[in-house]
């Protein structure tokens, strides 16, 4: 029963954030919340799934995103984890570079598709709509808070 709790905590953070009167979205909670379990579980898979299928459980709990731009974030943040963990596992990377640089990676291959769905007419709207100062200030900030967050435990 815990473990359920658990889980729909999990998948109900992203889609309250749609209802506060601040834009929490600029933190990017399914973000945080999935480099979270990344380090938290011990199957990084679980991580990849719930990257995955974060998006569509808000978008059918709120309606936001559009089918289309949640498919968009699914691979957005699969590829942050899986990127993620092939720099931490694979490559050793320092973990503040592995953090920031693959939210930056995945970041780059999410405009490149919407980019693509925009000019073939397949999405419509802007190709950004978050100013990139501050996607890239947000990304920073995510890496350098779980970096601090995590290494005393990289030391042990």
């Amino acid at each position: 029963m815990a473990d359920i709790l658990a889980i729909t905590a999990v998948y109900l953070i992203p889609s309250i954030a749609h209802f506060s009167p601040f834009p929490l979205y600029f933190a990017e909670p399914m973000r945080l919340i999935a480099i979270t379990v990344y380090f938290l579980s011990k199957n990084h898979w679980n991580a990849m799934v719930l990257a995955f299928t974060l998006p569509f459980f808000s978008m059918l709990f709120t309606g936001h995103p559009i089918p289309l731009k949640a498919i968009l974030i699914s691979v957005e943040l699969f590829l942050n984890i899986l990127f993620l963990r092939i720099m931490t596992k694979n490559l050793n990377l320092h973990l503040l570079l592995a953090l920031f640089s693959s939210i930056l990676f995945s970041k780059i291959l999410y405009y490149f598709l919407k980019y693509a769905l925009l000019t073939t007419s397949l999405m419509s709207g802007s190709l950004i709509s978050i100013p990139i100062y501050i996607q890239l200030f947000s990304s920073a900030i995510t890496a350098i808070l779980f970096f601090v967050f995590l290494y005393n435990k990289e030391k042990l």
